[in-house]
């Protein structure tokens, strides 16, 4: 390998080749792992060569944590003409594609949720923000010079290509991707075109989308005017941002199976309208990174899980997940790997014991079956008879006397029988006194209590008996709404237990679909942007991927023609393409169910088990409510029903009293 030195002179020794581009290869170098070199194809020109020296000289320890700026030039002899520069060597980390694009995250960060694509936009825009501070543009902004780590961080490479400035002199940047140009440069050479922050702040506003979006392109939407769709480069240029908040102007609306921006995140829906709309172009109207990075910040620190789907977040100012109700409009699940990477291990959950859930309820059953009414026994109380009234015990004595008289009335008849003029007399004298004694004894004398005081018995024991019945009735029914919440929490314990049958039959479904299924994977591992197809140009592929067909398992004829600059030709050659990589595949009979489709469903029967467990707990409440009523109900009629015999043992001894009298 030929040798290089450095621009102190230091020999420099390239080692394997770890790829290669259009303007040179870059190679590892075997003494220093911590750098790479980059030798360029072709000589420099004197511009180039200045530009890279001046790039040397910004490359600071600081600057070189989050951009492979070039460090030091390189040559094939000391002193001679650049030849290539070292540059930090980037480990670990993807290009950002393949964090927001759905097909490609599921292999490259299965386990990342929309937490981190948002945590990863606030580190774009900070990355941005520290290279604008040092008056570096980046000019050629897009998805393959910005790389992501499995931990967030954000490297920028490719750093030779910016646009800098050194002793009042401007060396721009001459290439860029069409999909991250702003409307004002579409369709302009770059040659001597010097690029501002505002538009870079423009391929920042994309990325951003990018990530928040699920890779969809702001300016790509289904078509709502006449005529034919202008392509993505033309929409960018005419400024029709698909989301706007007034789409008649653009004549596009958003694609199926995307986010509603206002409702879900609508601070940040403000940021992309003055990123993307006419006006945008003006200096200072892009949102700065400082303004993207608060909104992201904000949004993240309020987001919370979804109870449906582990793998889902979302903002806790919306009632219902945007996840969910995508999937429900027949979008896939954009998170599934991230649900299945989250229950991985908690396969054994679906067994797990429900004791501690059941026992309490147990517990409260026979708690309601022992809260009963106690006998009511009439020996627990002494009571003292109510003395008969002192008017009563008068009447008596005078009924006595009158009694007397009325007597010796009689006698004075029976004596007087034979003397007319006595025999009246006595007469009136004898039935006038029987008379008046009667009259005391029925309506004024002790009969008259002994009735009252027999009436006050029998309304006191009917009282007690109707008590009695109102008592078993309230707390019948009582019971019987218990009994009732506690079998409908039996059928809920039952469907708990048999969830684990059918996970295994639904796993014994999935393992008799084991081709279908491994033909979907293959399919779904053949992407679009990987391969060439011909008569598909560049922002056809990105318009697919707008639209959430990235592999060849997305490709319907009736979903192509839906999307704006797809003619018969391209649905054409699209499917036949398809068609080819169907044709590769072969069945395998022993492989076994990925762990992917094996934790979906887990995901689910893990998801249905916590709804389930959850009426079990909030069931338990309502037993605890229904005993604590139970409770209530007993002491009060406990209460009464003591009192009422209480009044009916009084009545009883006050009968007794006269009675005995």
């Amino acid at each position: 390998m030929t040798p290089y030195f450095d621009d102190r002179g230091h020999l420099i020794r390239l080692g394997r080749k770890l790829g290669a581009g259009g303007e040179g290869a870059v190679y590892e170098l075997p003494e220093n792992a911590r750098l790479v070199a980059k030798i360029y194809h072709r000589p420099l020109s004197d511009e180039a060569t200045a530009k890279l020296r001046a790039m040397t000289l910004l490359a600071t320890p600081e600057l070189t944590r989050f951009a492979a700026l070039p460090t030091a030039t390189i040559t094939l002899v000391r002193n001679g003409p650049v030849a290539g520069v070292l540059m930090p060597r980037v480990r670990g980390h993807a290009e950002i594609h393949t964090l927001y694009s759905p097909a490609h995250r599921k292999t490259h960060y299965p386990d990342k949720d929309w937490a981190f694509l948002i945590h990863v936009a606030m580190n774009v825009a900070a990355v941005f923000d520290s290279l604008h501070s040092k008056s570096i543009v980046i000019g050629d902004v897009n998805q393959g010079n910005v790389l992501v780590s499995p931990q967030g961080t954000v490297t920028l490479i490719d750093c030779d290509s910016f646009q800098v400035s050194a002793n009042g002199h401007v060396y721009p940047c001459e290439v860029g991707v069409a999909h991250f140009t702003p409307p004002e440069l579409q369709g302009r050479s770059f040659h001597g075109v010097e690029r501002t922050v505002n538009h870079d702040l423009f391929g920042l506003a994309i990325l951003i989308f990018h990530l928040l979006c699920m890779g969809r392109h702001p300016y790509s939407g289904r078509f709502v005017g006449p005529g034919e769709p202008p392509p993505l480069e033309k929409a960018i240029e005419q400024f029709r941002y698909a989301y706007a908040r007034k789409s008649a102007g653009s004549q596009f609306v958003p694609p199926p199976q995307t986010l509603l921006l206002p409702a879900v995140m609508p601070a940040l829906s403000e940021l992309f309208e003055r990123a993307f709309t006419a006006g945008s172009e003006h200096p200072g109207n892009r949102p700065t990174e400082e303004e993207w990075y608060l909104a992201l910040r904000d949004l993240k620190s309020q987001l919370k899980p979804c109870q449906a789907d582990i793998g889902h977040k979302f903002p806790n100012y919306l009632g219902i997940c945007p996840w969910c109700l995508l999937e429900r409009d027949g979008s896939p699940n954009f998170f599934a790997s991230v649900t299945a990477h989250l229950v991985g291990q908690r396969e054994g959950e679906l067994t797990a014991s429900l004791d501690p859930l059941w026992q309490p309820l147990l517990v409260l059953s026979r708690q309601m079956n022992a809260c009963i009414l106690e006998k009511v026994s009439f020996t627990k109380w002494d009571v003292t008879p109510t003395p008969i009234p002192d008017q009563i015990e008068q009447n008596q004595a005078f009924a006595r006397l009158i009694r007397l008289v009325a007597i010796g009335s009689a006698l004075l008849l029976t004596l007087t029988w034979s003397i007319p003029a006595l025999l009246a007399i006595s007469s009136i004298l004898t039935i006038g006194f029987g008379l008046w004694w009667l009259i005391l004894i029925q309506f004024y004398g002790m009969g008259t209590e002994s009735r009252r005081r027999e009436n006050h018995l029998a309304e006191a024991i009917t009282h007690l008996q109707s008590l009695e019945q109102e008592a078993a009735r309230g707390l019948e029914a009582n019971r019987l709404e218990f009994a009732r919440e506690l079998e409908r929490l039996e059928l809920t314990k039952a469907e708990i237990e048999g969830l684990r049958h059918r996970y295994q039959a639904d796993l014994d479904g999935l393992n008799l679909q084991r081709e279908r299924r491994q033909l979907d994977a293959f399919l779904q591992s053949h992407l679009i942007s990987n391969v060439h197809i011909p008569l598909i140009s560049d922002w056809q592929k990105s318009s697919l991927e707008s639209f959430g067909i990235e592999s060849a398992y997305d490709l319907n004829e009736i979903r192509i023609l839906s999307i704006p600059g797809f003619s018969g030709t391209s649905v054409a050659a699209l499917m036949d393409w398809k068609k080819s990589v169907t044709q590769k595949f072969r069945f395998r009979p022993r492989e076994k169910i990925p762990n992917v489709d094996r934790n979906t469903i887990l995901a689910r029967y893990l998801r249905r088990r916590e709804e389930l467990e959850s009426v079990l707990a909030s069931g338990r409440w309502s037993l605890e409510l229904l005993l604590t009523q139970q409770h209530e109900l007993q002491s009060r009629y406990q209460q009464r029903l003591e009192a009422a015999a209480l009044q009916a043992k009084q009545a009883d001894a006050d009968l007794h009293l006269i009675h005995a009298g």
